[in-house]
């Protein structure tokens, strides 16, 4: 299933033309997400750090993100997936409250893959995270950083206002099985 990401209005980019995340995912499986970045790739930040390490403010520059809420109570979870393989997994147990890294049987497993289009560039995030269900509501959001220091914000839906990725509109997506 592939969804696309819509640019938030007070944070528009000059290289980027779409953001867009093809999902798989089937129960007790690994989820995959390939985010799809496209435009003058070349342009854009992508960060390099130490490989497929756990990391914190990975969102200061280019990073992907997904966001997971179980039911209808307060509590979620957010990943953030750098193209350079670094990554970090929160829980939060209210809006932006109650935050705790997130503790992971196993890593995520990220890598930037060779596109034949010059024009866009892939990103595929695999995560083995056995608390997904069929009835959570999901975020996608992408955070682009361009050379000239613009940044791109990226998201199925976006709140009123300024980007906030944490918002509860922004859970818009009841994750399938594919």
């Amino acid at each position: 299933m592939r969804l696309s990401l819509q640019c938030h209005p007070d944070t528009p980019g000059e290289a980027v033309t779409a953001v867009s995340v093809h999902l798989n995912w089937s129960p007790g499986k690994a989820l995959v997400l390939d985010y799809w970045v496209e435009g003058d790739c070349s342009s854009i930040i992508w960060p390099t750090g130490e490989a497929a390490t756990r990391a914190d403010g990975l969102w200061q520059t280019t990073c992907l993100e997904l966001f997971v809420r179980q039911g209808q109570g307060p509590g979620y979870a957010e990943y953030n997936f750098s193209p350079d393989t670094r990554w970090a997994a929160y829980a939060f147990g209210d809006y932006r409250e109650d935050m705790q890294p997130l503790h992971l049987a196993d890593p995520p497993r990220v890598t930037q893959v060779e596109t034949s289009d010059p024009k866009a560039t892939q990103v595929r995030v695999m995560l083995n995270e056995a608390s997904l269900t069929a009835t959570d509501l999901i975020g996608l959001s992408a955070i682009i950083e361009e050379k000239d220091g613009r940044k791109s914000c990226w998201s199925l839906a976006h709140p009123t206002g300024k980007p906030d990725f944490h918002h509860r509109d922004c859970f818009v997506h009841q994750l399938r099985a594919t």
